[in-house]
């Protein structure tokens, strides 16, 4: 096994459970729906919280995509650790982006607005998934160079 695969392997897991959190947001939601739903009926418009949620969880990911790669670049600890922190950093910030999404579907926003943040949080953590190619770059990116 390659130097550096298991800790890959590790943060793929991770990052997967992430992804698989966003389903059980999901259904979490729709049991809360339907209990509470005849309870809690507002006609509040969701249009400009979810545009916040919206702004602030895309600049919550690319700040952390700044940061990994400012971390990356560092000589603060060794190669594989700031790897594996540029990886989880960033995946951590794309699923926040799920729990805004969350949050507007406890608050009771229509189920579009709750859908679009799910789905952009499952797009950022496609986009920052720890395959090899990744990995492999990052680590490319992490190690020094000697001039």
């Amino acid at each position: 096994m390659h130097p550096g695969e298991h800790d890959r392997r590790v943060a793929a897991l991770v990052h997967t459970a992430l992804l698989a959190s966003i389903g059980v947001y999901g259904v979490v939601l729709v049991f809360l729906r339907a209990e509470l739903a005849p309870q809690n009926a507002r006609s509040e418009p969701f249009t400009s919280l979810f545009a916040v949620f919206s702004a602030i969880g895309v600049a919550q990911f690319a700040g952390a995509s700044l940061v990994g790669r400012k971390l990356l670049a560092s000589a603060r600890s060794g190669a594989l650790e700031r790897v594996r922190r540029y990886f989880l950093i960033r995946a951590a910030a794309a699923e926040v982006i799920a729990l805004y999404g969350l949050i507007l579907g406890f608050l009771g926003a229509p189920l579009s607005q709750v859908l679009a943040l799910f789905g952009i949080s499952i797009a950022a953590l496609l986009a920052c998934a720890p395959g090899k190619e990744a990995w492999e770059e990052a680590l490319r990116r992490a190690k020094p160079t000697l001039s």
